[in-house]
């Protein structure tokens, strides 16, 4: 994919995404570009996902989103969505291109999770929200 502009084309719709990982590694130091690209790209590190409603993609400046977690109706992270390497359609092309330079075949419907923001926050029992503004709100319940 030469650019973000070529990638925009052919995304219809965006929508909030929570990732509940199992990283599958003692230490996260020393873990090369290529390493995450794989976690990434092929959902390694991925025990469970949660995907909100969908907007069309043209809809909201998805870079600009300011995003809130809470559990149990305290703040336990917050963070923008270009905490992800900037910019989130940055963020895709990296992920696409990387992800087609490895052999993968990237679908109409495939989710692609573009990174985290703010920080990781391990999960715990309890009731959690993420709000991302415009863009919605996902709750979910870890037992």
């Amino acid at each position: 994919m030469p650019d973000v502009a070529s990638l925009k084309k052919l995304i219809k719709e965006v929508c909030p995404a929570v990732e509940l990982p199992d990283i599958r590694f003692a230490e996260m130091e020393g873990l090369t570009e290529a390493d995450l690209i794989i976690l990434i790209a092929g959902a390694v590190s991925s025990a469970k996902y949660i995907v909100g409603k969908p907007v069309p993609a043209d809809s909201l400046d998805v870079t600009d989103l300011k995003i809130t977690l809470t559990q149990d109706g305290f703040t336990v992270n917050e963070g923008k969505a270009r905490d992800a390497m900037g910019d989130q359609w940055e963020a895709l092309l990296w992920l696409v291109n990387g992800a087609i330079e490895r052999g993968y075949v990237i679908e109409p419907g495939h989710i692609m999770i573009t990174g985290a923001v703010g920080h990781i926050v391990p999960g715990k029992p309890g009731k959690y929200e993420g709000d991302w503004g415009e863009l919605g709100k996902v709750s979910w319940t870890i037992d």
